[in-house]
């Protein structure tokens, strides 16, 4: 509950709602669940760098989607949806100089991870 990241807090924001609402919408709409799925999300800070993992039980990334994750109007599975979700988070996440990246994916569900550089507990100092 005390990690904090070094980053744009709106900008920062805006990656995790896209991450989390995108595992939501995948749980919601497998065909054949039973029982409400889960999204849970990880931080790790080491060496400079924050990783924030958000690890779903869904159905999975399409392999049509996959090819064009993260290209605008290009990876949306869902007929409303725009494909700019990804897209714009992983720009996000680029300008501050990090990426978000696809750990893996199948049927049990997927991983996807936000590398950013720098965390406020490798900036502060050591007690003497």
């Amino acid at each position: 509950p005390a990690a904090q990241v070094l980053a744009d807090p709106e900008q920062l924001q805006r990656i995790l709602v896209n991450l989390l609402r995108n595992a939501r919408e995948a749980i919601e709409n497998e065909a054949g669940r039973s029982g409400k799925g889960s999204v849970q999300v990880a931080l790790e800070q080491t060496d400079g760098v924050s990783l924030i993992r958000f690890i779903d039980d869904g159905p999975g990334v399409p392999s049509r989607a996959q090819v064009g994750l993260f290209v605008p109007f290009a990876a949306s599975t869902k007929r409303e949806g725009t494909g700019l979700g990804l897209a714009i988070a992983r720009e996000l996440a680029q300008n501050h100089g990090g990426d978000i990246t696809l750990l893996r994916t199948g049927a049990e569900g997927s991983v996807f991870e936000v590398r950013l550089p720098g965390n406020l507990a490798a900036n502060r100092p050591s007690p003497p």
